[in-house]
């Protein structure tokens, strides 16, 4: 991640501590532009929803000035209580920026089950506000205030030149267990000064998460708050951009950069993680089949296991590309560890398994799955699997 930050143009975003988790840890941030913004979100597809991500679906079609949000407390599973102190959150922050009614958003990660201690929320608000009114930005304190068990940091930010302007994008995550998304993420939150239609902002999300934020596992489980927002207020100065052209493409470009570095840090953040796994299925017959079996070794607990003890087992890696209901014909698998051929044709090749095990203690590994039976293919990031994520989330509410 960078340390060279650039914040795009009117965007503010900063963080405090409202008290809402222990020793005094950053738990609010704020994101703010005075200028109306364009709103693009992906959410979780969880049956189950926290009240922040019913809120934020309602408003897609809205212009947004920003967003609260806190960590610590996920205001999930909280029925009409937790709606009701979403949108007073809201409703708060609009009066004290004196915006729009329905013009910020309002997100939460953490303890599912619990309703919002709402008069240190109240207190956060009033204060994120007033830090936003002074203009005083400070990214970092955004993305410490929206972590919960992370440990490393995930912030980037991005310049690109279209028609003569600097672009900027900046781009910042929380993430390191509850991690297997679908058509989301954990909580991720890109903002931008493009000038670029709203149509083709949340198309450009929508496709750029799939081969990012989409892409990741850390434990297989996916959360009830998984929310991806991206905004942009157009102070770039550009001619807006309302057709998929070159500009529009050098944008998607970089706006995959920004999502895939940071969902990238995510996996290497994974609790109790010591490895980066890519996983890149390849011959597949079509996409669904290779995400299928891509995203089943991903998951499987025998091949993250077998990661972290350093074991070149390749007899799990096989067995999970049969389990994951994609269409094989085992005698045209192939299976390659790094740049070691470890199965051709569905035949155990004659490598050294000193060799192979000897590889399986970098810290970043590659495993590919050839199963030549067509074109498609597919690449998702996990991590293993540690005695240590079993200690961090038996005592998550310690």
């Amino acid at each position: 991640m960078s340390n060279n930050l650039t914040t795009p143009k009117g965007f503010i975003l900063n963080g405090l501590s409202a008290g809402i988790k222990k020793n005094n840890r950053m738990d609010m941030g704020i994101i703010y532009s005075k200028s109306p913004c364009h709103y693009a979100g992906v959410f979780t597809k969880n049956k189950i929803q926290a009240a922040p991500v019913k809120l934020c679906k309602q408003r897609l079609n809205t212009s947004i000035h920003g967003l609260i949000v806190n960590s610590g407390n996920a205001n999930s599973f909280t029925g009409n209580i937790g709606i009701d102190n979403a949108y007073e959150i809201t409703n708060l922050a609009e009066r004290e920026l004196k915006i729009d009614d329905k013009s910020f958003l309002s997100l939460s990660t953490g303890v599912i089950g619990e309703y919002l201690p709402m008069d240190k929320l109240r207190n956060g608000v009033t204060g994120l506000c007033q830090t936003a009114l002074k203009n005083d930005n400070n990214p970092y304190n955004f993305m410490n205030a929206i972590f919960t068990t992370d440990t490393n940091p995930k912030i980037i930010s991005k310049e690109i030149l279209i028609d003569g302007k600097n672009i900027h994008i900046l781009g910042t995550a929380k993430g390191a267990g509850m991690i297997f998304p679908n058509m989301a993420t954990m909580l991720g939150f890109i903002v931008t000064d493009i000038s670029i239609s709203k149509e083709l902002l949340q198309k450009a999300l929508s496709d750029v998460v799939e081969e990012s934020f989409n892409s990741i596992s850390v434990d297989g489980d996916q959360s009830t708050n998984d929310s991806v927002i991206l905004l942009s207020n157009g102070e770039a100065g550009n001619p807006i951009i309302s057709s998929e052209d070159e500009n529009y493409i050098s944008f998607c470009k970089a706006l995959k950069e920004i999502a895939l570095n940071l969902s990238k840090a995510i996996v290497r953040d994974g609790e109790g993680a010591t490895k980066f796994i890519t996983i890149h299925v390849k011959g597949a017959l079509d996409k669904l089949d290779a995400w299928k079996c891509a995203s089943h070794i991903a998951n499987s607990l025998l091949v993250k296991t077998a990661f972290f003890g350093e074991d070149a087992n390749w007899g799990r890696f096989i067995y999970a590309v049969g389990a994951s209901g994609c269409e094989v014909d085992e005698t045209k698998i192939d299976i390659t560890l790094g740049n070691i051929h470890l199965v051709r044709h569905g035949v155990r090749t004659d490598f050294l398994n000193d060799d192979a095990n000897y590889y399986m203690k970098n810290k970043d590994l590659y495993l590919e799955i050839n199963l030549n039976l067509g074109s498609a293919e597919k690449i998702m990031y996990t991590c293993d699997l540690s005695y240590q994520y079993v200690k961090i989330n038996g005592e998550y509410r310690s």
